[in-house]
């Protein structure tokens, strides 16, 4: 780590040299005879050290994590379960209805179950809840004949909450509940309730079949998390049908194979149910309950953004999952999303496989109606950059027919970015080509922007990292001269393969202004402002309205002839 560090500075000290004052040594490694090149080239550089950075960082953090399991339980010395705590539940114990519009889950309930159990859960019914309610009533029913039901879907979209919400539905009916949740490095936490008593476990994987059959009729117990290592014992134990009737709930975004299951599901009757994840009505919805807003908003609330504007901003980050929406805060959620991404080695693999994958790689993945899709737009833009654009080609001809329709939405998005992350982009204007070459991408926030990006001579692209797609999607800087400040032009692109769209001059405006009220110096000067509206080759997309017009008068924007003034392009 310590020596890719010093790389990354080496590499930036030349960057900050002319290329007649490197040295022979670096010229030889990096130059070609273009000084341009050669800054390219160590961009591109850096951008993989930085990578492998960031995957040793995971591995490294991995490892701590297994060897503090490990001392763990060497220092508690678990030889079969062992008793960790009881809790009262008598006050809790009222079932959940398809009526409910939200419900509220005590720490005594969650405790031990893997969820957070610190503070009182809210979970609120949407139509996803409701079905999944309404598929355990089903599955539970005496008559089903239903040995084990599969609960699935992508992570963070609430299974586990909701199966959790059902506790006291199967206790009120006569059944005792065995809960056992599996991290991922194989710890085991368990509970059961008998009647109104919670008690708490810790166990090893030996122990989950005795344990199980301590109970012999009318009980269910519910696998949530890594299942894979706690299965067999779990199918030896719903398999003894003949000691009573026994359920089996696993509840786990594992895809599991079905090769694998379909013997099973010959011999013993199976249920599966999928989770969809969530939309944006849905967070609109939720976070209009006030119980439910002020136990998340200090992970949503932005500064100086209205509620509804701080969630799209969460939105456009955290996506379909609502783990992610809920419980991190936004930077959290950008650094998880960032190193998951950093694995993909492409999108045939994401889709095809990522939904089954253990690792990281499966919070990528939204679905909705059994339909795939990447979790979020920033999740999307990142992965577009990473991957180049060859591999979206290959993805869209090949995935066509199981993608979520929201994903098409994306792609041309997609497309841009990736081509700006690799060869740059080639378009058409007025029937010319042009090309927008290679320079280096930087994410962006436009409420608080870094001003080291208007501090130097270097063209680059900024990505914002915020919501307001609306106005733009991308900003060019580009370098025109030193005198006492540094003096740009700035070009905005909305790219979209929408049919008609709306120009908001109010983002573009609010973007300019935050720079120029931080830049206390007064270092930096926009000469100029161009917009660019994107769109796919042969698209009759156009802008049909103008919001704030004659916020940019003092760039030269005429008042009411905006629309005129913008650059069609198609790529």
């Amino acid at each position: 780590m310590e020596n890719i560090s010093l790389q990354i500075q080496d590499i930036e000290c030349l960057l900050e040299k002319r290329f007649d004052l490197w040295s022979d040594e670096d010229k030889e490694r990096y130059g070609t005879e273009d000084g341009k090149k050669d800054k390219q080239k160590l961009n591109k550089v850096i951008s993989k050290l930085e990578d492998m950075k960031i995957l040793l960082t995971e591995y490294l953090m991995k490892k701590e994590d297994q060897l503090n399991t490990t001392l763990l339980r060497e220092g508690r010395n678990i030889n079969g379960p062992q008793v960790n705590g009881t809790d009262d539940l008598s006050n809790l114990l009222s079932k959940m209805t398809l009526e409910d519009s939200k419900k509220k889950i005590s720490p005594n309930l969650t405790s031990s179950s893997g969820l957070i159990s610190s503070r009182d859960l809210i979970l609120c019914t949407r139509d996803a809840v409701k079905k999944q309610i309404e598929f355990l009533t089903n599955v539970s029913d005496e008559n089903s004949g239903i040995n084990i039901a599969w609960i699935q879907g992508a992570p963070g979209v609430g299974k586990s909450i909701t199966t959790l919400s059902f506790i006291p539905n199967w206790i009120l009916d006569g059944w005792t509940v065995s809960w056992i949740n599996v991290s991922v490095d194989g710890a085991i936490t368990a509970f059961r309730v008998v009647n109104q008593c919670k008690t708490k476990f810790e166990m090893d994987r030996d122990s989950v079949y005795d344990w199980l059959n301590e109970v012999l009729d009318k009980h269910v117990a519910v696998i949530d998390g890594n299942h894979i290592d706690v299965m067999l014992p779990a199918v030896k134990w719903y398999h003894e049908t003949e000691k009573g009737r026994r359920l089996c709930v696993v509840v786990s975004s594992l895809a599991s194979s079905k090769k694998n299951r379909d013997r099973e599901d010959v011999i013993y009757k199976s249920a599966t149910h999928i989770v969809s994840s969530w939309t944006l009505d849905e967070y609109m919805t939720a976070l209009d309950d006030d119980d439910m807003w002020q136990s998340v908003c200090k992970n949503i609330q932005v500064q100086g953004e209205s509620k509804e504007e701080s969630i799209r901003s969460k939105f456009f980050v955290a996506g379909a999952s609502a783990r992610y929406m809920f419980d991190f805060t936004m930077k959290q959620a950008i650094e998880r999303y960032t190193k998951a991404i950093e694995i993909v080695p492409d999108y045939m693999t994401l889709m095809l496989k990522g939904y089954e994958s253990s690792t990281i790689v499966s919070r990528l993945i939204g679905v909705i109606d059994g339909q795939k899709f990447i979790v979020s737009r920033f999740a999307a833009r990142k992965l577009a950059f990473k991957l180049g654009v060859a591999k979206i080609d290959d993805f869209v001809s090949t995935c066509r027919n199981f993608l979520n329709p929201a994903m098409f939405g994306w792609l041309f998005e997609m497309r841009f970015f990736a081509l700006l992350g690799g060869e740059g982009v080639r378009y058409i204007l007025s029937g010319q080509e042009y090309n927008w070459p290679y320079e280096r991408v930087y994410d962006f926030d436009s409420k608080y922007p870094d001003l080291m990006l208007f501090s130097n001579q270097d063209n680059k692209w900024l990505k914002p990292i915020n919501w307001k797609e609306g106005g733009y999607d991308a900003i060019r800087v580009v370098f025109l001269k030193k005198e006492k400040a540094f003096h740009y032009r700035l070009e905005f692109f909305q790219v979209s393969r929408a049919i008609s769209h709306t120009l908001k001059l109010q983002y573009f405006y609010s973007t300019i202004k935050n720079i120029i009220d931080n830049d206390a110096g007064n270092n930096i000067v926009f000469d100029e402002i161009r917009i660019f509206f994107v769109s796919p080759i042969g698209s009759t997309s156009k802008i049909s309205s103008v919001e704030g017009s004659g916020l940019l008068t003092e760039f030269g924007w005429a008042v009411n002839k905006e629309i005129d003034m913008v650059e069609h392009v198609q790529i």
